[in-house]
């Protein structure tokens, strides 16, 4: 008996190394936790200057408790597969003010959105915020990431990792910008899907180092584009990515799901 595989065996193996099944797996979890998804948006790198793809877009809405306005919420998701474990460096650090920052990334019409904006006027105060957001819910922070045992160059060894970092922040910066309604509050949130282990890093003062095995982790990432209204002039911008195993996707839809549901319950 020939030991021989077939093409098709082959190409099921070779696809099976892809994020691809991470992505269909992904969106299947979404749409039934009531998430409308676009498959491979495509959007513009504004820094390359070129057409991308992210690879999925999910949507979901809330009526606020008076009625009067709409909350849309949208994760712009990046899907990865990796045989090697994703490393990412924690502190205890509480920046508040930064995470409140990476909450820019919402589009409203004519009103503040949070009291950091306006404090008369604001639609959701910072209070509410920090009790009730997952942004403000987590002790540790990533700082920066690793991805050990590659037999690459040490340049590469953070590679794949930095790719979908800026993949999630780039898309999510062009669905950003997209026209804002009357009545209507979009959020965006930029988010990887890792299929694979993820590693919370955590080094003591005398350089101790310390992994524990997560399913999510928050990575605070600073980002500059150059600024297309002032030539020579670069824009900084403050994200929070949360980075989610395929396996804990449903979970984290439910925290996202239950804190804008008391967001809006609060409007």
């Amino acid at each position: 008996m020939s030991d021989k595989k077939t093409i098709e065996e082959t190409i099921i193996e070779d696809i099976q190394k892809t994020g691809y099944p991470t992505e269909i797996t992904a969106a299947s979890i979404m749409q039934a936790n009531g998430w409308s998804v676009v498959h491979n948006p495509s959007f513009w790198d504004q820094e390359e200057q070129k057409s991308r793809e992210i690879d999925i877009q999910a949507y979901r809405q809330w009526s606020t408790q008076s009625q009067n306005w709409t909350m849309g919420v949208y994760l712009i998701a990046e899907c990865k597969k990796s045989e090697k474990p994703w490393v990412f460096f924690t502190t205890d650090e509480k920046y508040e003010h930064s995470r409140l920052g990476s909450l820019i990334y919402s589009r409203i019409k004519g009103t503040p959105l949070f009291t950091s904006y306006d404090q008369e006027s604001a639609l959701i105060p910072d209070s509410d915020l920090l009790s009730s957001h997952h942004y403000f819910q987590f002790e540790r922070q990533a700082r920066t990431f690793y991805e050990p045992l590659k037999n690459q160059d040490k340049a590469a060894h953070s590679a794949t990792i930095y790719s979908a970092v800026m993949s999630a922040i780039k898309a999510t910066l062009f669905r950003w910008a997209d026209a804002s309604y009357e009545k209507w509050i979009g959020i965006y949130y930029p988010v990887i899907i890792l299929a694979g282990d993820l590693y919370d890093a955590r080094v003591s003062p005398d350089k101790t180092i310390s992994i524990d095995k997560t399913d999510h982790v928050q990575l605070s990432f600073h980002y500059m584009q150059p600024d297309p209204r002032v030539n020579s002039k670069l824009s900084h911008r403050q994200f929070t990515i949360d980075v989610v195993r395929e396996d804990h996707l449903a979970q984290f839809l439910k925290l996202v799901e239950d804190e804008h549901q008391v967001i809006a319950g609060n409007i």
